[in-house]
């Protein structure tokens, strides 16, 4: 799992409990003027009209948190070219400022960052579009791969270093100099066949013998693991600031403006502990200096225009429902968002 700023305990509700229609605040973007609409060809008003009966149903049928949410992440896919497979919205009843991309196009937002970000829509865009980039990066795969099987794969190596040692010393009879400092010098006259697995060289050895053996494959294994620590720190901060950079990019080209990252930034600057790097994510300032460098490498005014040209080509809101895991929203891609008797007639 991947988060805006740090991983924690996900706590979900039914769906079911927010679905039905609340208290729904002016969450949507602004329709295009009359004026505007009169320059438009007849088949183009019609589908704005159908558009916009499409999404004042959806204002009705879901609270605010998940419309605003909806329609970003709507708005953002169709921009981007990244509504070629659903994407699930969950949200989280925590009053923790963060936000988290897990399993397939999961996004999670937990309410103390929607409060945080409320009614900043550019900001909270921005977020969102990090959360995608971590899944459109792959992010996630690679990330729960390596955890689950790395560590395994470090005792197992553990192990063989130290039968890799104890047969060096075997063959050559005699003690050398720095085994004999590690391994207590018992390896270098033991005799028995070179080989074999570190279980068959203890069921051979001394009680004492097997204390050292154990205790030199947890100091090679204590060693490996520091060294992929820090690989997998400079892998973690790698991966936030790409999805910094991309979140940036898809919010942008969507039509959000870039301030909104600031913002968000801003927001998270003052939490406690985001002065400095963790093991997870750079620190806040060195994010938003990236950012800050990305905005004047990249004009947001030509990001917006390339927007505009897929709108064009993918025009039609996108669908929603309920995930048959009952706790979080599906906004469907653009081949599900076709209806089935439409599409077989």
């Amino acid at each position: 799992m991947k988060s805006f700023i740090s991983s924690t305990v996900m706590a979900l509700v039914p769906l079911g409990a927010l679905w039905p229609p609340g208290n729904i605040s002016q969450a949507s973007q602004a329709v295009q003027s009359q004026q505007a609409n009169s320059q438009l060809p007849e088949r183009m008003l019609l589908a704005n009209a159908a558009d916009d009966r499409f999404y004042q149903q959806a204002k009705k049928e879901l609270r605010e948190d998940w419309y605003v949410i909806y329609r970003i992440v709507d708005k953002m896919a169709r921009a981007n070219g990244l509504d070629e497979s659903p994407w699930r919205i969950r949200i989280v009843p925590l009053d923790v400022f963060n936000a988290t991309a897990s399993e397939l196009n999961v996004l999670t937002f937990y309410n103390g960052l929607l409060d945080q970000l409320h009614g900043d829509y550019d900001a909270l865009a921005c977020i969102i579009g990090h959360e995608m980039a971590h899944h459109t990066k792959n992010h996630i795969a690679f990330g729960e791969a390596n955890l689950k099987t790395r560590r395994a794969q470090l005792q197992a190596e553990a192990e063989a270093a130290v039968v890799a040692e104890v047969n060096a010393a075997q063959e050559q009879q005699q003690n050398n100099a720095i085994l004999g400092t590690i391994l207590g010098g018992v390896f270098g006259t033991q005799s028995g066949t070179i080989g074999g697995t570190l279980n068959d060289i203890m069921r051979s050895s001394s009680a004492d013998q097997q204390r050292q053996l154990q205790q030199r494959v947890q100091q090679i294994y204590a060693e490996k693991e520091r060294q992929f620590l820090q690989e997998a720190i400079a892998q973690n901060h790698s991966q936030e600031y790409e999805a910094d950079a991309v979140g940036y990019t898809y919010a942008v080209t969507a039509g959000f403006k870039p301030e909104g990252c600031q913002r968000a930034m801003n927001v998270m600057n003052r939490l406690s502990g985001s002065q400095s790097p963790s093991l997870t994510h750079p620190s806040t300032p060195d994010r938003m200096a990236r950012l800050q460098a990305l905005r004047q490498q990249t004009p947001p005014a030509a990001l917006a225009q390339q927007g505009r040209a897929q709108l064009a080509r993918s025009p039609r809101p996108l669908r929603y429902g309920i995930s048959r895991d009952r706790v979080s929203l599906r906004v469907e891609s653009r081949f599900g968002s076709q209806n089935i008797d439409d599409r077989l007639r």
